[in-house]
């Protein structure tokens, strides 16, 4: 292995002979290369675009120009609160003229006078809440529909519901499925 010294001015002594100690400190830049200044300075050339870079700037500028039109133009509506139509509730007109009799019993007895009444307070009768509809498949709150698998052959479907509960619902689904594989396994 060749070891190369480099001995430079600093290293040698007013006679011009190698210092073999030295009692000063050694600059570093000594060791570097002496580098002169550049005489012109480097110019750089323009950068010329090419079509495809081009053409590529042009749609991301259309794009550009696309998000901006549709953000401007999308201005969200103002939605009002529903109004709920008015309801005309027929009152009937005071009148001293007996009228027939009401069919809940009155709380107060009202006893007909010769002088005209300032104001009779209505007899309004209540319809009788009618029943709720049937409970059907369609209008179920609980339905269930499964297809019943022995690994990755079909063996069955089923669709359970029930108006009463989740719970009545899967116990129907677990009869349902226990007799498909019931079935499957008698073939």
């Amino acid at each position: 292995m060749d070891t190369t010294w480099k001995v430079v001015e600093a290293d040698r002594d007013s006679q011009g002979k190698i210092k073999v100690q030295s009692d000063e400190p050694r600059s570093l830049s000594d060791l570097l290369p002496k580098v002169e200044p550049p005489k012109m300075a480097a110019q750089r050339a323009p950068y010329k675009l090419t079509r495809r870079e081009m053409a590529l700037l042009g749609v991301v500028a259309l794009l550009c120009v696309y998000i901006i039109a549709q953000a401007a133009g999308a201005a969200p509506e103002r939605v009002s609160a529903p109004v709920a139509r008015p309801t005309i509730i027929a009152t009937p007109a005071p009148t001293t003229a007996p009228t027939a009799p009401p069919t809940a019993t009155p709380a107060a007895t009202i006893v007909p006078t010769d002088e005209p009444a300032s104001e009779v307070a209505p007899v309004v009768e209540q319809p009788a809440a009618a029943p709720p509809p049937p409970c059907t498949q369609n209008i179920a709150p609980y339905v269930l529909h499964q297809q019943v698998k022995d690994g990755t052959l079909p063996l069955g479907e089923y669709t359970v519901w029930s108006c009463t509960s989740q719970a009545d619902a899967e116990q129907q689904a677990q009869a349902a499925e226990a007799q498909i594989r019931a079935t499957a396994a008698a073939r």
